[in-house]
């Protein structure tokens, strides 16, 4: 790691080279500097971390929301298939019901002439009845 070894270098130049007050004291600083740059370092390493932990878990999630979303479009195409089926059925449904209707209209028609016909027949026999009887 780069950090550590200028650290180290300078922690060798320190003692090596006899120093002022102000040298001591600007060598200080600087380690403390580095320590802070150090923490601040880690810190960024964890925050990467914990961001790749959660763009995975976010890809994660991406992914089986497509997964879903494709099943939901394959669902939607077979309900659409089944509706087009039971409308082609409501209608000839309706087709058959308008024919049974006017099937329906037409016995009636039939039955009350027939009706009319065995009440004249009713009618008339008193008569025939009189012609046989003479």
């Amino acid at each position: 790691d780069k950090m550590a070894l200028m650290f180290s270098h300078q922690v060798a130049a320190r003692e090596t080279v006899s120093s002022t007050p102000q040298d001591t004291a600007r060598i200080a600083e600087l380690e403390r500097e580095m320590t802070t740059l150090r923490e601040k370092l880690a810190e960024a390493h964890e925050a990467a971390h914990d961001s790749g932990s959660k763009l995975t878990t976010a890809q994660h999630a991406a992914s089986e929301s497509a997964a879903a979303l494709k099943d939901l479009e394959k669902t939607a195409r077979e309900a659409d298939g089944v509706a087009r089926g039971l409308r082609q059925q409501l209608a000839a449904g309706e087709v058959a019901a308008a024919a049974s209707a006017e099937a329906i209209a037409q016995l009636h028609r039939e039955l009350e002439a027939a009706r009319a016909d065995g009440v004249k027949a009713l009618s008339d026999v008193p008569a025939a009845y009189a012609e046989l009887e003479r």
